[in-house]
């Protein structure tokens, strides 16, 4: 049977979640069901392709004022989703969170909100926290990444939600096969909860005794000056390379000798996923909430290194350098994802909420 979801979203940007909502939203579209965004804000344009088929409707609210804003926005899909009245309501981020709750007094259409970072973290201001509470307990369904995010709320949350992970993108090019580039690569946005700083220092270390290996960090974001102020004072302007968001990520990627990942908190990092089942040997913080273990059995198919610990992670580098067997161990475990979380399978899960 055909279904109609809508998506609510600020833009289709380059954020992980925006990230998993095209692959899903093109899967299902695949998959013979209707497919709706609603973007409260396009200013920044998208980095992810969507389907032929899926309808993008943009809100333009004329408002300056935030408050004047949520509450056009809200209206403004109320009245999107009065027309759709068999439509199922999806929302992520904090944002959104806030208009589906005002929306949800106002319309009969399911809700389905989705948690898809570490909510022990984030947000940081607690107004936000409270509306996203009560968007979830307003909801029909949530939708968690892993066990312990869906632990954080209240038990009546807890029972309407589900664990449903992220998918590995169908269109990952076939895994390298051949002696790999000396280039370490890092692809994510360029903000605090990332801590790049840990993966810039822990590479200054293994740059003095490896000078033929580079560290190549795609993404943008707010602190793209601070790490070049970094880069520059520990004298790596020549090994580290910032060139930004690439939509041919996958292609740079595949060759490279290893990925890392250095955050201090995630959901399921789809960079991450996108490494493994790219074949590429991949070295991540065993961070909250849990993402990262759950995907990476260490020493098998990765390596997990402690949050904030720049020794942990020199360390893990210099054996991916230093044992070939491993690298090569690890690079063909990882492939498994592949098998373990195809998109047509995820989207089939997602569907079943809906």
């Amino acid at each position: 049977m055909q279904k109609e979801i809508v998506i609510l979203v600020s833009s289709i940007g380059c954020g992980g979640a925006h990230r998993m909502l095209s692959l899903l939203a093109n899967e299902w579209l695949r998959q013979g069901h209707k497919v709706t965004f609603i973007q409260t804000d396009n200013k920044n344009g998208g980095c992810y392709m969507l389907e032929d088929g899926i309808e993008v409707i943009d809100l333009h609210s004329k408002y300056k004022n935030k408050l004047f804003r949520l509450f056009s926005n809200a209206f403004k899909t109320v009245s999107i989703m009065k027309k759709r009245p068999g439509a199922t309501l999806l929302t992520f981020l904090v944002p959104m969170y806030c208009i589906s709750l005002v929306a949800s007094f106002f319309m009969n259409n399911r809700i389905v909100v989705s948690e898809r970072n570490n909510p022990y973290a984030a947000p940081k201001r607690k107004i936000l926290v409270l509306a996203r509470r009560w968007a979830f307990a307003r909801a029909d369904a949530c939708v968690f990444q892993t066990e312990q995010a869906r632990q954080y709320f209240p038990s009546k949350i807890q029972k309407k939600g589900l664990i449903i992970p992220n998918p590995i993108n169908g269109d990952l090019p076939a895994p390298f096969e051949g002696k790999r580039n000396k280039t370490i690569v890092m692809a994510c946005r360029l903000s605090s909860q990332k801590n790049i700083g840990m993966a810039i220092r822990a590479f200054e270390r293994i740059h003095r005794e490896y000078q033929d290996y580079s560290l190549v960090i795609y993404g943008e974001g707010e602190l793209q000056g601070e790490l070049e102020k970094l880069v520059l004072d520990l004298n790596l302007d020549e090994a580290v390379k910032m060139p930004g968001y690439k939509k041919d990520i996958h292609d740079r990627m595949r060759e490279a000798a290893m990925f890392v990942s250095s955050s201090d908190y995630e959901g399921i990092s789809n960079s991450m996923l996108e490494a493994l089942g790219s074949g590429v040997p991949t070295i991540v913080t065993d961070c909250p909430i849990g993402g990262a273990k759950m995907m990476i059995n260490d020493g098998e198919n990765g390596l997990l290194v402690p949050v904030g610990d720049v020794d942990a992670l020199y360390e893990a580098i210099k054996r991916v350098i230093e044992e070939p067997g491993l690298a090569e161990k690890i690079s063909k475990n990882a492939l498994k994802v592949r098998d373990d979380y195809p998109i047509e399978k995820i989207a089939r899960e997602w569907l079943e909420v809906m």
